[in-house]
């Protein structure tokens, strides 16, 4: 019998290994393609002895088609690890034992996840690997609000509820007198995907006039700005500005399709991410606090933020403190997206490689939460006092101004590094040729 038991086991590893084995298989078939090359056939739509203008399609059936597998993957891996916290940390007996499983266990182990995955699939692209990091980074700041005991007590009554409210790496816009989730149906998907339709458009005009300058439609004044702390020149200024709200377009571009997978799966509406934040600021906090990546600044607000606060009783500090953290989920960013894996050598050629310094990150999120503290020291209702008669637009402009002159340190590398480049194959590209004098069409 014990025979008998002991063949059984052996099968069932056997079978599990091959299993795996031969989803790893296609799973490796399926990412063969890098997309670090702008490789896509044109669509000529006009030819002439002076110019020509093609179109590249969107590269639905390669790019579009490794996105959604690893959204799904990020996904199922957010769903099981935030079962783990619930039962876990949540409804854990003591704060020692949930302490110890998430800083101990889970915390590292999301934290890790991505790098072997971009070695075991050889992910060079470099807005793939942002993909591979939607769970580390929304379930890292949610593991620590877990810890801390500051899950919202409507999250906190079920499994369902805590799925819900964290699960799907995007948090759900919540009904303001009940606090529970807006559901969503297939309504709700239709109008986000004609949302999504509408900003694949406009992206691909906008990739279409900046992919010919590099995305630094100005001449870098002297040495690379990347290489000082602060950089006054407006041709710096001009290129860190188009960075930057070339940032906030493509993370609410490409969460526009995130959006439409919960909404099928959770069935529930998800929460605005973004918000206009490089032209309607009217403070530092309200860039940063309601305008820039919700979803990260929930997650601090929660993880860092109040926990920090309430052994302190120091909004400032609080304040400062929930920087330098995000400084340093940032470094951990870079360190995923620009990570040297043993794959790299194939790819010298096409200039994907960037080892950027360590700090940069640290350096512009720390003088953020200066300009944040002062913001506390001077008080809210004083600061609209004094920009109460500014024209929205030019308060706007004063407040991005305030962090323009260091913002390349969280732009500079992401441009350097072909963030744009990799990203524009999803959406389509128009390129006018010119041709010189006397060329035959």
């Amino acid at each position: 019998r014990r025979t008998c038991l002991f063949s059984a086991s052996t099968t069932s590893v056997t079978q599990a290994y091959s299993s795996i084995a031969v989803t790893m298989s296609a799973l490796v078939a399926l990412f063969e393609n890098k997309h670090i090359v702008d490789d896509r056939d044109p669509f000529v739509l006009y030819d002439s002895e002076e110019l020509s203008v093609e179109v590249l399609l969107p590269d639905v059936a390669g790019y579009y088609i490794q996105i959604v597998v690893l959204l799904l993957g990020q996904i199922f891996l957010s769903l099981v690890l935030c079962t783990i916290t619930y039962y876990g940390i949540v409804k854990a007996d003591s704060t020692t034992s949930g302490s110890l499983l998430g800083f101990g266990l889970l915390l590292p182990f999301a934290l890790v996840s991505p790098f072997p995955l971009i070695e075991a699939l050889d992910i060079p692209n470099k807005c793939v690997r942002m993909l591979v990091l939607t769970t580390p980074l929304t379930y890292s700041l949610r593991c620590l609000e877990a810890m801390a005991g500051y899950v919202p007590k409507h999250a906190t009554t079920s499994l369902g509820a805590y799925l819900t409210r964290n699960g799907f790496l995007l948090y759900p816009k919540s009904d303001p007198k009940t606090s529970l989730p807006i559901r969503a149906g297939v309504g709700a998907f239709l109008r986000q995907l004609r949302t999504y339709l509408k900003h694949l458009i406009f992206m691909t005009l906008v990739f279409s006039v900046l992919s010919p300058y590099d995305y630094q439609p100005f001449e870098p004044h002297n040495r690379p700005p990347t290489d000082v702390f602060i950089a006054w020149h407006w041709r710096d200024l001009a290129n860190t500005f188009v960075g930057a709200w070339l940032m906030s377009q493509t993370l609410a571009y490409s969460l526009g399709g995130v959006f439409m997978a919960i909404i099928l799966l959770g069935r529930f509406q998800p929460a605005p991410i973004v918000d206009n934040p490089m032209l309607e600021s009217s403070s530092v906090s309200d860039f940063w606090g309601r305008r820039w990546n919700q979803l990260i600044h929930t997650g601090l607000k929660q993880g860092v933020y109040k926990p920090v606060r309430s052994v302190t009783s120091n909004a400032a500090l609080a304040g400062f403190t929930a920087f330098l953290a995000s400084g340093l989920l940032h470094e951990y960013v870079w360190s995923v997206i620009f990570y040297s894996s043993r794959h790299d050598e194939k790819y010298e050629s096409n200039t994907t490689i960037l080892h950027p310094v360590f700090g940069k990150s640290l350096l512009f999120f720390g003088w953020n939460g200066v300009l944040i503290a002062i913001e506390f020291w001077i008080g809210r209702d004083r600061w609209r006092r004094w920009t109460t008669k500014i024209p929205k637009p030019v308060l706007a402009a004063m407040v991005v101004l305030l962090a323009l002159p260091v913002g390349h340190l969280f732009t500079g590398d992401m441009i350097t590094g072909r963030y744009m480049h990799h990203m524009q194959k999803a959406a389509a590209l128009i390129v006018v040729n010119r041709k010189p004098v006397g060329t035959v069409a």
